[in-house]
């Protein structure tokens, strides 16, 4: 059965469906050997006006055992409407100028895939995935809508469980922000894996 390390429930302060946290040093650079490259990256893409949403197994991982992993997905977002060409082109860009410091590796759904040291971060855009309605479905029988408004909400729900639709959302370096609209701790603690969605099935 899951558990979570009781060490860091006292970091939780449940609100509704967010819940706030301040991270003390020692969980900041829980990995020394990773974290200053890390945070080096993380701080560009914030410079650049966006917001950071680490989610999927690096936050599940972290939430059972304090650990950073090896592969971490972030979601990059914007207070700013823009159509999804442009958003797409404004991920390009950012690409682009990362790859002056960085090895960038350009997937579909305007991904980047960056190795850092011996992690592999992707960045990605919010995004929302359709099927058909008639199967049967393939592993990529799908349309996909990108956008930097989309709601957690909304862009957690392509994931297969709700352990893995756990949010962990900064704009800062100091203060992170917990998405959990599929009640992913509560099914952390309990040791249920549920889908998020009936896409699940499909």
């Amino acid at each position: 059965m899951l558990s979570v390390n009781t060490k860091f429930r006292p970091l939780f302060r449940r609100s509704n469906m967010i819940t706030v946290i301040k991270l003390p040093k020692n969980i900041l650079t829980l990995d020394c050997s990773k974290w200053p490259k890390l945070k080096l990256l993380f701080e560009e893409i914030l410079e650049e006006g966006m917001n950071l949403t680490m989610v999927g197994g690096a936050t599940r991982d972290f939430l059972l055992n304090g650990r950073v992993p090896k592969d971490i997905d972030l979601e990059v977002r914007m207070e700013v409407h823009l159509e999804e060409e442009e958003w797409k082109k404004t991920l390009f860009v950012l690409g682009q100028k990362l790859k002056t410091t960085y090895s960038v590796e350009f997937l579909p759904f305007g991904i980047l895939r960056i190795p850092v040291s011996d992690t592999i971060v992707e960045i990605s855009s919010p995004r929302i995935e359709q099927y058909s309605d008639e199967g049967p479905w393939g592993h990529s029988d799908f349309s996909a809508k990108l956008s930097p408004t989309f709601c957690h909400e909304d862009s957690f729900r392509r994931r297969d469980f709700t352990i893995n639709a756990i949010g962990f959302e900064f704009s800062d370096l100091i203060e992170l922000r917990i998405q959990d609209p599929y009640r992913g701790i509560d099914d952390l603690k309990a040791g249920i894996l549920r889908p998020c969605s009936e896409d699940f099935f499909k």
